[in-house]
């Protein structure tokens, strides 16, 4: 297997291991995240020294994203969710037009 995938696919130890790294790196960020708006916390958590010990007790390598970031990130989320939830209420009503038309 080893061997296939480096002489076929060009993939290596090294680049298997730093796409797991930044699979992880991208979980730990969204649960970071969900703590933030789950426990209602304000973005600045992640500056706070306990809360930069609690998560390197977690994984030492792993870096907090800073405010800015977790604020876009929400944002993004936000606006994802909404745009989602837009469009099942613009089907449910388009569904409803057709079976009032029926």
């Amino acid at each position: 297997m080893k061997t296939h995938l480096s002489g076929t696919h060009h993939i290596t130890k090294g680049i298997a291991m730093s796409y797991l790294k930044a699979l992880q790196k991208e979980l730990f960020t969204k649960n970071v995240i969900g703590f933030v708006i789950g426990t209602v916390q304000p973005l600045s958590i992640v500056e706070n020294k306990d809360f930069i010990k609690m998560v390197n007790g977690f994984d030492l390598f792993y870096k907090i994203p800073y405010t800015k970031t977790l604020k876009e990130r929400i944002l993004l989320a936000y606006e994802a969710g909404t745009e989602k939830i837009k469009n099942l209420l613009d089907n449910f009503v388009h569904l409803h037009n057709i079976k009032k038309e029926l």
